[in-house]
C-alpha cells in the first residue's frame, strides 16, 4: 500500500460501520492482499471498531498506512483514556476484544491523550 487510507464514522450503526468494514477490506483487496490476509483484517478492524463504538463518543477516525514493511491500523476517538484490563473474569463475555485481537497476530499499543487511541500492527 502506497497511501494512506482514512475513514470517518460519524455516526455509530450497524450500516456505518458495515461500511467501514467494506471500505477496509476493498483497500486491503485492491492492494493485492491474499483473501486469509484480509478476513484476519477485517476481524481485527471489527473488534476496534466496535469497542470505539460502545466505549468511546463519536466520530471515530480509522487510519491505515505503512510502516516500514508493516500496515499499522489506528482508531481514534474522542472518549476517555484507554485502560486495558489486568485481569478479565474468564466467564464472562466482555473485554474480549484485546485477546482476540492479538490471538489473530495483531500487536497492539494503546497510546496516550488527547484522544483514545489503539494502534495496531496487522499480521499481513
Amino acid at each position: 500500500m502506497t497511501q494512506r487510507w482514512t475513514w470517518q464514522i460519524t455516526r455509530a450503526d450497524g450500516s456505518a460501520v458495515a461500511n467501514a468494514r467494506h471500505a477496509f477490506a476493498q483497500v486491503l483487496h485492491d492492494d493485492g492482499r491474499r483473501q486469509a490476509d484480509i478476513d484476519t483484517a477485517v476481524m481485527i478492524f471489527g473488534e476496534l471498531i466496535a469497542n470505539a463504538c460502545e466505549h468511546g463518543r463519536i466520530p471515530v477516525d480509522i487510519q491505515l498506512r505503512n510502516e516500514g514493511d508493516s500496515l499499522v491500523l489506528e482508531v481514534l476517538d474522542s472518549g476517555q483514556d484507554i485502560k486495558r484490563p489486568r485481569q478479565r473474569d474468564p466467564e464472562s463475555l466482555r473485554g474480549r476484544g484485546f485477546e482476540i485481537i492479538e490471538r489473530l497476530g495483531g500487536v497492539i499499543h494503546i497510546l496516550p491523550r488527547p484522544r483514545s487511541r489503539v494502534s495496531v500492527i496487522l499480521p499481513l
